[in-house]
């Protein structure tokens, strides 16, 4: 009903501003801010992105898609968790949005081929 989804929407609001309000205040700035959200969306929203402009050679599933973007994003976050984790910064010298974007690259090979091979052996 009408009062449920209300309701819904105010507790995700609450619950949104308590997570900005931490991350705010765990993070140096705002520009570090921008850097983390900008680099995990990148990391998973590009391959699926590029998919809906080039279908002809990137096809994806949809729990191929939904895969590609969930562990992409997990791969940004512990990557930049890493930077915490070692005297060196991040682990073998790399940018986080590099070690989620070759994690989307490998999933979405995968699922094309997969996807093609399966295509393949209806007809």
């Amino acid at each position: 009903s009408h009062w449920t989804m209300t309701r819904k929407t105010r507790i995700g609001l609450i619950i949104a501003a308590i997570a900005a309000s931490i991350i705010a205040y765990l993070s140096g700035s705002v520009v570090s801010i921008w850097k983390v959200f900008g680099s995990v969306s990148a990391a998973a929203l590009l391959i699926p992105i590029l998919a809906t402009y080039f279908p002809k050679w990137i096809r994806l599933t949809p729990i191929g898609a939904f895969v590609l973007m969930l562990a992409s994003s997990i791969v940004t976050c512990v990557w930049f968790a890493s930077k915490y984790m070692t005297q060196d910064g991040y682990w073998l010298g790399l940018e986080p949005l590099f070690a989620g974007a070759i994690v989307a690259i490998a999933i979405a090979v995968v699922d094309n081929i997969g996807l093609r091979w399966r295509e393949a052996s209806r007809s």
